[in-house]
């Protein structure tokens, strides 16, 4: 019979499992940071926003009369994946374009790649936790934590790219894990018996 105190082990072995892998990658496969690619990409306003600071502000109004619709432009930009900017008249301060940078689109191929990576990575690790704690280790708790963690692992490097997979594709994942899970059940309670 499995004890209180072991539950806590195995427990608090497997959420240990699950921080230190998830720290040791991003330790060492650094995550693509927005700012690298966008950073600079949204022009600010050429003026402030608010009167108090002695800069004029355009009126709403006055702008309404000499600046077009841009929606056509926002939605050609949006099914592109780009950032749509602004473009600013200095003198006026009212919107005279809309720029499509081609920077989001680069940053969510970057971060598509890099979950995947992660997804793949987290996968290994969880597999070697789980069979490292249903083969080697004989103390329950142990064993018992590594395979918790290691499923933890797999389920994080999932849920970073659950978004990008299709349906067939989740489908066939989650009956994958469970057929696996299944299958170390069985062989766990199988050698137990013999």
């Amino acid at each position: 019979m499995v004890g209180f105190k072991n539950i806590i082990l195995g427990i608090a072995i497997a959420i240990v499992f699950v921080l230190a892998a998830g720290y040791g990658i991003s330790v060492f496969y650094e995550e693509p940071d927005y700012g690298k690619f966008c950073g600079d990409a949204y022009a600010p306003h050429p003026f402030e926003a608010s009167p108090a600071f002695g800069k004029p502000v355009p009126a709403y109004e006055s702008c309404k009369n000499i600046t077009p619709d841009f929606t056509s432009k926002y939605n050609q930009c949006s099914k592109e994946e780009g950032l749509a900017v602004p473009v600013y008249e200095n003198v006026s301060g009212c919107q005279i374009d809309v720029r499509c940078d081609p920077c989001q689109k680069q940053y969510n191929d970057a971060r598509k790649r890099y979950s995947r990576n992660i997804f793949i990575i987290t996968a290994v690790v969880g597999i070697l936790g789980i069979a490292a704690g249903a083969i080697l280790f004989g103390v329950e708790a142990v064993g018992a934590g590594l395979m918790g963690g290691g499923l933890l692992t797999i389920l994080y490097g999932n849920i970073r790219y659950w978004e990008f997979f299709d349906k067939v594709m989740k489908f066939v994942i989650l009956l994958a894990g469970l057929i696996i899970l299944i299958g170390i059940g069985y062989w766990i309670n199988r050698r137990r018996k013999e």
